[in-house]
């Protein structure tokens, strides 16, 4: 139902060359993260990770070869069948657990799980408002590059979710220390994973979109994309402890200060880095909220 409602949004919204690959985008994006609770249940993270990285490799192939004719049209084309692709093997890995028989209409399911669709939707806004806000505000051509900047450093936000995904399950059943400890090592895992990405990312923006910044530029990003790998296993246990509505407030107080912070920055002439640094102020304060609650 919801792969409908947001295929005819896209329709609506846009033309029908980029809604056909947006709805593409959606479709590998729900099957992908159908699968998320089965690889955590499962405990199948070699699986997963094998399925991640060749998919992105295909993506990187993909962007290195066709660089010469790069604009944004083709970078959602390469990204909507890399979702594709990425959704369809996790399908086929799961085969056995679909039935269609099973398939049935649940409203419980949906009033349940209102609060993780509440967080997702607070976590788009949060991480793509500033997106909007360049384009509403700046030229087509900022609008492009920093899609492709915000694209790059979301993607390594993630990596936070797929380091503590293996500990996800275990700490439902773990005591604080526990729960400390494996917070402790996210963190440390993210001061390897951050820079190194930053790095590789500085080395995409300057060979292939001609930009280059400078070490304060990087230092913003690293504020913007680190606190994820503090905050991420305080989310997890907010949900252990059925604290959903906690975790939906920060995340509105998120998007809202990236909101304010960001359109104040781009407004004084700030441009792309005045966007970004929006954003890492946002996430500055959701890691405060999150430390604050933790220290209780």
């Amino acid at each position: 139902m919801w792969i409908l409602a947001f295929a005819a949004a896209a329709l609506i919204w846009f033309p029908i060359s980029q809604s056909i690959f947006l709805i593409l985008w959606i479709i590998g994006r729900f099957l992908a993260q159908s699968a998320e609770a089965l690889v955590i249940y499962e405990k199948t993270f070699a699986a997963a990770t094998i399925i991640e990285t060749a998919s992105f490799a295909v993506f990187c192939a993909a962007f290195f070869l066709l660089k010469s004719s790069f604009d944004a049209e083709l970078l959602l084309i390469i990204y909507s069948f890399y979702q594709l692709l990425k959704g369809i093997w996790y399908t086929a890995y799961f085969k056995r657990f679909l039935s269609v028989s099973n398939l049935k209409w649940q409203p419980d399911y949906f009033r349940n799980a209102l609060p993780f669709f509440l967080l997702s939707l607070l976590g788009f806004l949060a991480s793509k408002v500033d997106v909007y806000l360049i384009a509403l505000m700046k030229d087509r051509i900022a609008t492009a590059n920093y899609q492709i900047i915000n694209s790059l450093l979301v993607f390594i936000m993630s990596l936070s979710a797929f380091v503590y995904a293996p500990f996800t399950k275990n700490i439902y059943r773990n005591s604080e220390a526990v729960i400390n400890k494996t917070r402790n090592t996210l963190q440390l895992s993210g001061l390897l994973i951050v820079p190194l990405s930053l790095f590789a990312t500085s080395i995409i923006l300057k060979n292939y979109l001609q930009l280059s910044f400078s070490i304060w530029f990087y230092v913003i990003a690293f504020a913007y994309v680190f606190p994820a790998f503090v905050y991420g296993i305080d989310v997890v246990n907010l949900f252990r402890l059925k604290k959903e509505k906690t975790v939906v407030v920060y995340l509105f107080i998120g998007a809202f200060s990236n909101t304010a912070f960001s359109a104040g920055l781009i407004y004084f002439g700030f441009g792309i880095p005045g966007a970004l640094a929006g954003s890492a102020i946002s996430q500055l304060i959701v890691l405060t909220l999150f430390k604050l609650h933790r220290e209780k």
